[in-house]
């Protein structure tokens, strides 16, 4: 046959017919059923005839190898039916078999045809995730739609930029099955969500929580479990960075993240310099559901360590009320005298709750010292 002048054909499939003839039938046989799909076969090769009108009547099909980059007009039948002819010839040639048996392959692979209970991967919805010709795909690699289009694969969509369109299922299902993830993986993550109803529950999970879930296994747990842990700490790290305590509502940002869900209380100390710039920040002591026993020594040692002027102290209620008790307003009324006895105040204790906090300054619960240098 001789060959087109236009080189846009061969320069996306050359060298590659075969690999594309055995991708669309590796497709086909999964989403086909056998029996009618060999008896079909077993026709073409027999008569020799694919049965059907020139691929170029398709619209399907046009759609199809437009979204590949091959046909550049729905409107152009002649100039169509040439370029899908010799495309079909170099299949046949490569792959070894016959122009008829490739004609019904692109059909079926496009748009389904003959009866056959098949799910056309490159139809009307493209299955993007499932194709394995997205690597000659212009549709996939250089969309000509915008880069929300939900039918490209979240990966892709990355890529694009289109972060925002990105559901917080397919990043978990990612998250466990890589870049491109199955069904499977998808259905997974949708029966974690189920559980945890939000990331927010979900970042509460322990490592034997998640391997514990149906379909997680311990790899794809330990991803989860990182990821969240690695968020974490960036927090941590990023509110460190140059903050300076003005008012109770900068130590609550500080902590909310890491303290509202906890099950256990968590009792914390920010150290702070002259201008009440952070130092550091350390948890000097876990406790239980509802109470948690603290050391003036524990808490005053590494204030001591770190050179601090002052510090702040933070809690949390795992009940979601943050009121203080009798004992948290007496462990602050001895905290406070501790620190006089240093020379390193106590500037606010606050406690914190499901989205909210109290402030024993702002409450004037104890009397402290006001914030130096916050004014």
């Amino acid at each position: 046959m001789t060959r087109l002048h236009n080189d846009y054909v061969d320069t996306v499939f050359r060298g590659n017919y075969a690999k594309i003839y055995g991708f669309m039938v590796e497709s086909i046989e999964k989403t086909g059923d056998t029996d009618q799909l060999a008896s079909l076969f077993k026709h073409i090769n027999n008569s020799g005839q694919s049965l059907s009108l020139p691929l170029a009547e398709n619209k399907e099909i046009v759609r199809m190898f437009i979204r590949l980059g091959v046909l550049e007009t729905k409107n152009a039948y002649e100039k169509n039916k040439v370029t899908l002819d010799y495309i079909v010839t170099n299949i046949s040639e490569e792959a070894d078999r016959s122009p008829a048996l490739i004609s019904v392959i692109i059909r079926l692979f496009s748009s389904g045809q003959y009866g056959i209970v098949s799910v056309p991967v490159c139809g009307s919805s493209p299955q993007c995730g499932k194709c394995k010709l997205t690597k000659y795909c212009k549709f996939y690699n250089s969309p000509p739609v915008d880069p929300t289009y939900s039918k490209l694969p979240a990966s892709k969509r990355l890529n694009l930029g289109a972060d925002s369109s990105i559901t917080n299922i397919e990043l978990l299902s990612m998250l466990i099955g890589g870049s491109r993830p199955s069904s499977s993986h998808i259905s997974t993550a949708m029966n974690i969500f189920s559980r945890y109803k939000n990331l927010r529950a979900l970042s509460m999970a322990s490592l034997s929580e998640l391997m514990s879930l149906r379909d997680v296994g311990e790899a794809a747990a330990i991803r989860i479990y990182s990821t969240l842990l690695l968020y974490k700490r960036f927090t941590e790290e990023t509110n460190l960075d140059k903050i300076v305590i003005k008012a109770s509502e900068d130590l609550y940002d500080l902590f909310k993240l890491e303290l509202r869900d906890q099950r256990q209380e968590n009792f914390y100390i920010v150290m702070l310099d002259s201008m009440n710039g952070i130092i550091k920040q350390e948890k000097i002591a876990l406790g239980g559901l509802s109470s948690v026993q603290v050391i003036s020594r524990e808490v005053f040692t590494p204030a001591i360590r770190e050179a601090a002027v002052s510090v702040a102290l933070v809690h949390n209620h795992p009940s979601g009320n943050p009121e203080p008790s009798d004992d948290d307003i007496h462990l602050t009324q001895q905290l406070r005298k501790a620190g006089e006895l240093l020379n390193i105040d106590v500037v606010d204790h606050i406690i914190i709750g499901d989205n909210r906090y109290v402030s024993f300054v702002d409450n004037n619960i104890v009397p402290f010292k006001s914030l130096k240098g916050s004014k």
